[in-house]
């Protein structure tokens, strides 16, 4: 679906968007994936080595309680890519003159961009931005499909592997340049 047709229902009255787009569903690794990678390959391999050996010699309560452990290290090491995928494809980003927006397949997310910090990091080839929008510390499961390890509901907002991403940041620019609207006292 076009960004802006399933960003456009959410938009309030007034409302117009300064810039839209999707994440690139191609972009396949973020950086903490530097971590989860080696963490998803031990977790599937021990929960490999435990049912192998269970089936091999264990009571059935052992086989079985190993069987969610070797899902989940599946998941870990193939599923969330499956998953990544999955969702950049419903995913539509956009600026307006006053909150960043997320739609996705669970709905839409908004923040304002008024008094957020907003960090930007660029591929090493610079095809490719990703922007938080507010604390920065809490992008630690962001963008690699094991967001729901993170129980806090403290997940970092923001775009993801935005292609071409120049007309992005210059929305951000000037969303963040347009001084507050003056409410009618």
């Amino acid at each position: 679906m076009d960004p802006a047709a399933q960003l456009q229902p959410h938009l309030r009255p007034g409302e117009s968007l300064l810039w839209c787009g999707k994440p690139d569903p191609r972009a396949w690794l973020a950086p903490a994936d530097l971590y989860a990678i080696p963490f998803s390959l031990l977790v599937g391999a021990f929960a490999v080595y435990w049912e192998v050996t269970a089936v091999g010699s264990g009571p059935l309560f052992a086989q079985l309680w190993g069987l969610p452990f070797v899902v989940m290290g599946v998941y870990m090491i193939f599923g969330r890519f499956a998953y990544k995928y999955f969702r950049k494809k419903r995913t539509a980003y956009g600026i307006t003159p006053v909150r960043a927006m997320v739609a996705g397949p669970r709905g839409l997310t908004d923040v304002p961009l008024r008094d957020r910090a907003v960090s930007v990091s660029r591929s090493r080839d610079s095809r490719h931005a990703t922007v938080i929008i507010g604390d920065r510390s809490r992008e630690r499961y962001a963008n690699t499909g094991l967001e729901f390890i993170d129980r806090s509901g403290r997940a970092a907002y923001g775009f993801f592997d935005v292609a071409d991403p120049d007309g992005m940041l210059l929305a951000l620019e000037q969303a963040r340049a347009i001084p507050p609207v003056a409410s009618a006292e």
